[in-house]
């Protein structure tokens, strides 16, 4: 089973880009603790994709606290020099902002987003966890149904 939860801060503002098809993608890195060890922080990067993609760069900004769910995938590709080169990535299913370090009286920007992409957001709406976009799950956590992977980038 390929199945990854982390919680962390965004270390950047998250960018949004979109395929030849129009297809929204958002990469970013979070700064995750490391479980029973002092100050042991790991920087992981994440892909996400479709509306999850498009929530996250609209309300996300560095030093929010993010909780992800995806599986991790390897990339791998030849470098200019003709190296070969492999990075590991976490694909998103799910993306959840827990906190604002921006504004933390203002909980509008704490919500959900589902990656699949399929359909419209619903209208923000309050969940156990806040405002967020979500179009099937429960508790602010959505079950990701596609069986299609992400495309490549």
């Amino acid at each position: 089973m390929n199945n990854c939860q982390f919680v962390g801060r965004l270390t950047a503002d998250p960018e949004l880009r979109r395929t030849q098809e129009g297809t929204a993608v958002c990469s970013y890195s979070l700064a995750v603790k490391r479980p029973m060890t002092k100050d042991a922080t790991d920087f992981l990067d994440f892909v996400t994709w479709r509306q999850g993609a498009e929530y996250l760069t609209q309300y996300g900004h560095k030093g929010d606290i993010v909780a992800v769910s995806g599986a991790l995938q390897a990339r791998d590709w030849t470098d200019k020099n003709g190296n070969k080169r492999r990075a590991f990535e976490i694909v998103t299913t799910s993306v959840e902002l827990l906190s604002s370090k921006r504004n933390s009286q203002d909980t509008t920007n704490t919500g959900t987003a589902q990656n699949a992409g399929y359909g419209q957001p619903s209208a923000p709406q309050q969940t156990n966890r806040g405002n967020g976009y979500s179009q099937q799950g429960f508790g602010g956590y959505q079950e990701i149904t596609e069986d299609d992977p992400a495309p490549p980038f």
